[in-house]
Formats: C-alpha cells, structure tokens, sequence
C-alpha cells in the first residue's frame, strides 16, 4: 500500500507502526495521515468571529456567562480548537473568551479531549464542524 505522506522518514515510521499492529492483531490495518491543523498566522479575536459566524450565533452570546448545555459545548470546542490548533498560551486564549482564567481554558480543553476519546456525539460533530471550517478558511497545503 504507497505512504503519501511527504515526509519520508515518517512514511517509513507509520509503516512499520501498521505492519507492527497487523502483527499484533493479525489483521489488516489502514493508517490514515491527515494535515495537522493550525492557526499560528490567526489572530484569535477572527477566529472567534468565524465560528461564531459558523454557528449562527452573536461572538457575545458565545462569550457570555450562560451555562446551557449546547452553548457551553460550542464555547469549550472553540476553546479547544483554539489552544489545541495555535501557540496562543491558555492565559492569551483566557483574555480573548472576556478574561477567563487559565486553568478554566485547560479544566475546558481537558473535558474535550476526554469527550472526543468517548466519541461524545455532540462534542464530536461541534469539533467535525470547526475542524471543516478551519480546513476551508485557514488551511493551505505545503507543497513537498
């Protein structure tokens, strides 16, 4: 099966990684390699508006201290796009979501991290969709 992956070294690396499940398992295994996502060159005051934009809603709704299940799983994924996907600290993030508290950003990026390893339906399709407008808005191949 032919690696597209540009780099060699790691082509060479997820190879072995699936030939080492295939033993293990003694079955087929497919290894999918996707473009890491990033948004170092956006600033995070735009990408707040973009998905709020993307969820049909005002960025001060988003912001706001309302507690309801799905406006807070939008503004955690967003949160967790943010830090997860830049090099913005988690106080820089904290001072664009109106000066929330470092260890809130983390204690809300954790709680998406371990929703997404359950497959939480809700935080799963809020995350598809930032992801895919984050692919559309932001993302350019790098030319190997």
């Amino acid at each position: 099966m032919p690696n597209l992956c540009a780099d060699p070294e790691a082509a060479e690396h997820i190879n072995r990684c699936r030939k080492a499940l295939e033993q293990l398992y003694n079955f087929p295994v497919k290894i999918t390699v996707q473009p890491a996502m990033h948004l170092d060159d956006v600033d995070p005051r735009v990408f707040l508006a973009d998905c709020a934009e993307l969820f049909k809603l005002p960025v001060a709704k988003i912001l706001s201290k309302d507690r309801s299940r799905p406006l807070l799983d939008i503004r955690q994924c967003i949160i967790y796009a943010l830090y997860t996907y830049s090099t913005v600290g988690s106080k820089a993030v904290g001072q664009v979501c109106n000066g929330m508290d470092h260890s809130s950003i983390l204690h809300n990026c954790n709680k998406i991290r371990s929703l997404l390893f359950v497959r939480d339906k809700v935080v799963t399709s809020t995350m598809a969709r930032i992801d895919a407008m984050i692919a559309q808005k932001y993302y350019q191949p790098v030319q190997p």
